[in-house]
């Protein structure tokens, strides 16, 4: 069975590759049955090949990836001794993501939930996440349809006084400064979804540091996020102490043996976390250090079909 998923995944990755694209995010999650058939889905990490458009590399800040399917030339390593100032450049480049996260980190979990949900609540009923307009009802009747309304609220400020009355135990002024000088509801919710997205970003493309100190892994990514008004802010790629990938047919032929791998073996090739990313710095490690005697180890320890061996040699191995 495992013979046969695999030769439709592989047939389908065929087929992207066919048209000049990969899928750059290729694991179980991704992959869908009907009856017997298997498809692919989620192509938010595909990537032209050999394109110069926008997103023309790998490691794009707005494309979705996951840190444990990546290949071992998507991670980079600074040697923090010889080369520190490389570790505070790359810092000071993913400056505006990492704030965010701080900001988001000063919630609660419940808090982070609760505002969630008033903010959703908002969107969908005035559509601003599709037009990013005011609303198309005056802001007293969306907020009548929330449980947490209040008839006495005062007319300017009441969709802030029921944020605070919502959140419980904090009020409006006690939010992060990202978020309480938001002039109303429109531009609360664009800086709160940025948040959110930069915060998840972040926990990716964060540099790994050894309990030494002496190394910081990081992913060759790069920032082409654009703002909450879909403006792009200029980077200079130049400061980024490594060279980005172009998308080739070998990013998702690492992905096909990774996962190929955890169906014969019955778990992954490194420890992965609850959203399917590498857990923690030695899992960078293991994968940056990546080579012939190490692959040829693990594969010989945790496959038992020798087809299935072979197979993953060419695919997983060094040459």
């Amino acid at each position: 069975q495992i013979r046969d998923y695999m030769l439709q995944i592989g047939n389908a990755l065929k087929c992207m590759h066919d048209q000049s694209m990969i899928h750059g995010d290729l694991r179980m999650e991704n992959v869908v049955r009907f009856g017997k058939s298997l498809s692919l889905i989620d192509f938010d990490g595909a990537h032209w090949i050999n394109s110069e458009s926008r997103g023309s590399k790998m490691g794009a800040g707005s494309s979705k990836f996951c840190t444990s399917v990546l290949p071992p030339e998507m991670i980079s390593c600074i040697d923090l001794v010889s080369d520190f100032p490389d570790l505070a450049k790359y810092e000071d480049y993913w400056r505006r993501v990492s704030e965010d996260a701080k900001d988001i980190n000063l919630l609660t979990p419940d808090d982070i939930q609760t505002i969630s949900s008033v903010v959703r609540s908002l969107l969908l009923k005035a559509d601003v996440s599709k037009t990013h307009i005011k609303f198309s009802r005056t802001l007293r009747d969306e907020m009548k349809e929330l449980e947490f309304y209040d008839e006495d609220l005062e007319e300017q400020n009441e969709w802030k006084d029921a944020l605070s009355l919502s959140l419980m135990t904090i009020s409006f002024e006690d939010l992060p400064f990202s978020l309480n000088r938001c002039d109303d509801v429109d531009d609360f919710a664009r800086v709160w979804n940025r948040l959110l997205f930069h915060t998840k970003l972040w926990t990716k493309v964060k540099p790994r540091v050894t309990q030494d100190e002496k190394f910081a892994y990081l992913i060759k990514t790069y920032d082409d996020i654009p703002d909450e008004y879909g403006n792009i802010p200029i980077t200079d790629r130049s400061v980024l102490p490594y060279d980005l990938i172009r998308p080739s047919e070998k990013i998702d032929v690492w992905g096909f043996g990774a996962l190929m791998f955890a169906l014969c073996s019955g778990g992954p090739l490194f420890h992965v976390g609850f959203g399917g990313d590498l857990s923690d710095c030695e899992d960078f490690s293991q994968l940056y250090e990546w080579d012939k005697l190490k692959s040829e180890r693990i594969i010989r320890e945790k496959v038992e079909d020798p087809l299935a061996k072979d197979l993953l040699k060419k695919i997983l191995v060094p040459s």
